[in-house]
C-alpha cells in the first residue's frame, strides 16, 4: 500500500492506495473528515464506493438471466462496492493531484472494469473524476458512491434549494420504489434522531458543519444516504452521495448499465467554505 499526500496552501489530503481511500482532508483551516478508529473504510475518511453504494439485498442479483452472488456481510447481504480491498496502482502524482488506477474482476460481478479516479486539490476544495470502462464482453450494473464522514462542530444541517424526497424502504434499507416529501429543514442534529435513510435532491446540496459549509457538487450524484449512527462517534455525519439507490442491482433506481468497451466519467467534489 502506498499513502499519497496532497497540499494546496493551507489544505492537504491524504489517499491510501488501497481501495484509493481518503483516509484525511484538511480544506484551508478545517478538518473536514473524522478519521477511522479501527482501520475500517467506511467507519470515517471517505471510502470509494464501485460498482455499487450501500447495500444489495440477501447479497444477490439476477442480470441478463443469470443469478450472481456477492460476499456478505454480517447482516446478511452485500455491502458497499468491491474495490475497497484492491491496491491501486499510483498512475500519476505531483504536489496537488494523483492518478489512481485498478482493475476490478470479481466472480460476483459480470464485467471486468477499468476503473480510474483523478484527485485534485485546490485550497479550498477537493475534486475527484471517476473513469469507468467496461473492458469485458457482457454489460454490466454500474452505481458509483463516496462515504465520507463530516466533522462538525455542535450542530450540523443539510441545506440547499429545491426538492428533497426520502426513498420509502422496507426491511429497514430496502427502497420499495415510492418516495416520501420532506422538508430540508428536517435533517439536522437538532432532532437527536439516528439517521440512516437514503434521499433524493436536487443538484444543490450542502451539509452546515457548525462553523464552515461543504458544497457536495456533481450533478451525476442525486442521491444520497445520510446516517449519523454508531459510527459517527457523535461529532461527524456521513453525507453520502451516490449515483443510484441501495439495492439498484434489485430495483433499477438509478442504475447505469455499462456496455461492453464503453465508459463513463462521474465527477464530484467537495467545496469548503465559511458564510
Amino acid at each position: 500500500m502506498t499513502n499519497i499526500l496532497l497540499k494546496s496552501g493551507e489544505s492537504y489530503a491524504k489517499i491510501e492506495s488501497l481501495g484509493a481511500y481518503l483516509s484525511e482532508l484538511r480544506l484551508g483551516t478545517f478538518d473536514i473528515l473524522k478519521k477511522s478508529n479501527d482501520g475500517v473504510q467506511t467507519h470515517g475518511g471517505c471510502a470509494i464506493l464501485i460498482p455499487f453504494a450501500n447495500r444489495i439485498r440477501n447479497a444477490s442479483y439476477v442480470w441478463e438471466g443469470k443469478e450472481y452472488n456477492l460476499e456478505r456481510d454480517s447482516d446478511g447481504n452485500a455491502i458497499h462496492g468491491l474495490c475497497r480491498n484492491i491496491d491501486w496502482n499510483v498512475e500519476g502524482i505531483n504536489e496537488s493531484s494523483a492518478i489512481l488506477s485498478c482493475t476490478l474482476a470479481n466472480k460476483g460481478y459480470p464485467a471486468k472494469l477499468l476503473l480510474r479516479a483523478n484527485f485534485i486539490l485546490l485550497p479550498m476544495q477537493l475534486k475527484i473524476t471517476f473513469t469507468v470502462k467496461n473492458i469485458d464482453e457482457a454489460s454490466a450494473p454500474l452505481v458509483i458512491g463516496l462515504h465520507p464522514y463530516f466533522l462538525y462542530s455542535g450542530e450540523w444541517n443539510i441545506c440547499g434549494s429545491g426538492y428533497v424526497k426520502r426513498l420509502n424502504v422496507v426491511d429497514d434499507y430496502f427502497p420499495d420504489g415510492t418516495f416520501s416529501d420532506i422538508e430540508i429543514k428536517e435533517l439536522n442534529s437538532s432532532t437527536g434522531a439516528i439517521i440512516d435513510s437514503c434521499f433524493f435532491m436536487g443538484p444543490n446540496r450542502a451539509i452546515w458543519l457548525g462553523d464552515h459549509t461543504v458544497q457536495i457538487e456533481g450533478d451525476k450524484f442525486p442521491y444520497f444516504q445520510l446516517y449519523n449512527g454508531k459510527y459517527s462517534e457523535g461529532k461527524s455525519v456521513a453525507f453520502e452521495p451516490m449515483t443510484g439507490a441501495p439495492d439498484a442491482f434489485n430495483n433499477k433506481i438509478g442504475l447505469e448499465v455499462l456496455e461492453p468497451h464503453k465508459y463513463v466519467k462521474f465527477s464530484v467534489s467537495l467545496v469548503c467554505s465559511i458564510p
